[in-house]
């Protein structure tokens, strides 16, 4: 185990990944009440994995779920916990967050563009298995009721996936 001694985290935990630490996450996360990457920490591509929090930022480190190149093929699930308008707002992130964010960067400079080295770039990478398409148009109109879908184009959905519908 990579947790302090040797004790994984329990409910309500805050857990810290300093700069320079790599962690290989294999198991499910009880829900933490705050998640700090600045080191790296990667998704075990064996396994489902759900991670469970009310703050999780990636401050200048790195967060892997796939990368384009070996996507992760089996369930991720992120939930974040609280509630919008109960929940402490962490700053300048907010409440109930993943946020992705560089290291050393005053809060008055987030999102002006400003360049760092690589080094202090958070950076997160998720990328699932390779589809056909994200998004289609149906080719006859749905109702309410239907079991089918005629689409514009080839899909490859796959039973019991949720299918969203949208107007024009």
């Amino acid at each position: 185990t990579s947790w302090m001694y040797q004790e994984p985290p329990v409910e309500g935990d805050s857990v810290w990944i300093p700069d320079g630490q790599v962690i290989l996450l294999d198991t499910n996360t009880p829900i933490l009440t705050f998640l700090l990457v600045e080191g790296s920490l990667y998704f075990d591509r064996t396994k489902d994995l759900t991670v469970d929090s009310f703050y999780i930022i990636v401050l200048g480190g790195y967060l892997e779920v796939g990368t384009e190149e070996d996507p992760f093929e089996m369930k991720a699930t992120i939930t974040l916990h609280g509630d919008r308008y109960k929940t402490i707002e962490v700053p300048p992130f907010g409440s109930k967050v993943l946020a992705v964010a560089d290291k050393g960067v005053p809060a008055s400079t987030f999102g002006s563009g400003i360049h760092q080295t690589g080094r202090y770039k958070g950076q997160l990478e998720v990328h699932g298995a390779k589809r056909l398409r994200t998004w289609t148009k149906v080719n006859i109109t749905a109702k309410a009721g239907n079991s089918w879908l005629i689409t514009s184009e080839p899909v490859d959905f796959k039973f019991g996936e949720s299918v969203i519908l949208t107007g024009n």
